[in-house]
């Protein structure tokens, strides 16, 4: 379900634009140029190859001849209990595609050590970022589960901001 999700992100943000600002910004930018964003997820290695696995797919970004503006990681991004090691890991990498911004959820498998979840992407279990016209909504999963799940009051929270925002494209990111 998430690499579905993913892939319908990423199909839509190929086809709207925007002019590269950045993030978040609260003033409509002018189409003239199409927002670029990587979205992916589960990248939670478990061993060598899995890390190869993820390590060619950023070589794989590199050989663009262009910079993304943004990535969006929907989840899973470690597997273990002790995952600093995979956070240095990666944010080492994230360093090698020159993106400028990263955005990314909690899933289910980040449970395992939310606070390091926390120390490491600076994010909130719940937030929006604003691109112009597109308001990118982030949820993450709030229980240890195969489902997402997230609380009556995170919903609520999207609810407002789509209510609210309905002159806007809105996509969710869970």
């Amino acid at each position: 379900m998430k690499y579905c999700l993913c892939f319908v992100i990423l199909c839509l943000l190929a086809a709207l634009s925007c002019a590269r600002a950045n993030l978040p910004s609260d003033a409509v930018a002018p189409r003239d140029r199409t927002l670029v964003v990587w979205a992916h997820s589960d990248i939670q290695p478990n061993d060598p190859f899995e890390k190869i696995q993820y390590e060619t797919a950023v070589r794989d970004i590199g050989t663009l001849p262009f910079v993304p503006d943004a990535a969006i990681v929907a989840g899973d991004l470690v597997h273990r209990l002790d995952s600093q090691t995979y956070w240095d890991w990666m944010k080492g990498l994230r360093v090698k595609t020159k993106i400028p911004l990263w955005f990314e959820i909690a899933g289910n498998h980040d449970l395992n050590d939310y606070g390091s979840y926390r120390r490491n992407s600076g994010k909130p279990r719940h937030y929006a970022v604003r691109c112009g016209n597109i308001l990118f909504i982030f949820l993450s999963d709030e229980i240890r589960s195969a489902i997402t799940e997230i609380s009556d009051a995170a919903f609520e929270w999207w609810k407002d901001l789509v209510v609210n925002n309905r002159d806007s494209i809105i996509v969710t990111v869970s």
